[in-house]
């Protein structure tokens, strides 16, 4: 998971192609794991890929449904989709878990 936080750096830094390959091949080793699934998903919606973002935030819920940031990254997806009654939804569910 520390090839994780390179990712993040590659992705501020100059070359966000780079980080896009990193994050792919850490999700294809490690499909399971939630941080990754977010990071691609605030990627994605950086590169103005709505749906490929949806998907990895959806993912990120499905495998994390405890964690409060899981919830409150959907609702920054939705809010930058207009969907800002469903974001309010998921900002609320992240106050219950938090």
């Amino acid at each position: 998971m520390g090839r994780a936080i390179t990712a993040v750096a590659l992705w501020r830094g100059s070359t966000p192609a780079g980080a896009a390959r990193f994050l792919r091949r850490a999700l294809r080793r490690w499909p399971n794991v939630g941080g990754l699934h977010n990071m691609m998903g605030y990627m994605l919606m950086a590169q103005e890929d709505v749906d490929g973002a949806g998907r990895h935030f959806k993912m990120y819920m499905r495998l994390q449904p405890n964690t409060a940031n899981a919830y409150d990254s959907m609702g920054d997806y939705l809010q930058a989709t207009g969907k800002t009654e469903e974001a309010k939804a998921m900002y609320q569910k992240t106050l219950e878990l938090d």
